[in-house]
């Protein structure tokens, strides 16, 4: 999805505005405004564009700390029934941490093996489906889903 016509104009003449707060009165080249424009802390903001995402795409793999964590999670609350969750992370970061190089490869291995199992099936993924053809296959949903997304993105503009 791009940056429709109407948002390229309300973001030139943001710019514009910023370039005549900046340079009235004065000579100045396109480098000079490039150069105040990077450095100035009050940029404009543009538009981010974010696409939505298929619920039928591979997920992606697990790093061998989550893993890692994972496997002793349960075991560590049952240890620690009072404490609350960002303890337990801690707890389990830790035992991460203290675990010996040896049995840490023993999950990264297998992180590297889900992963490429992730690259295998995104492949296939990507030739099977496009953004497209998620629309298309879904239907009126699909489009419906779409609607409302760039619904959000024009209500999230005109807050700003």
């Amino acid at each position: 999805m791009s940056i429709t016509a109407a948002q390229k104009n309300k973001y030139n003449i943001k710019f514009t505005k910023w370039i005549s707060e900046h340079f009235s009165g004065i000579e100045f080249t396109v480098d000079d405004v490039m150069d105040k424009f990077n450095s100035d802390k009050t940029r404009i903001a543009f538009p981010t564009v974010k696409q939505p995402k298929d619920p039928n795409a591979p997920k992606k793999a697990l790093s061998g700390y989550l893993l890692f964590s994972e496997s002793i999670r349960k075991k560590v609350k049952e240890e620690n029934p009072d404490k609350k969750m960002t303890e337990l992370s801690k707890i389990i970061g830790q035992q991460w941490s203290s675990l010996s190089d040896n049995k840490k490869s023993k999950f990264k291995k297998e992180s590297l093996k889900n992963k490429e199992e992730y690259n295998k099936k995104m492949k296939e993924y990507n030739k099977l489906c496009s953004f497209e053809d998620f629309i298309n296959f879904h239907g009126p949903k699909g489009q419906e889903m779409l609607n409302e997304y760039t619904k959000s993105l024009e209500k999230d503009e005109e807050e700003e």
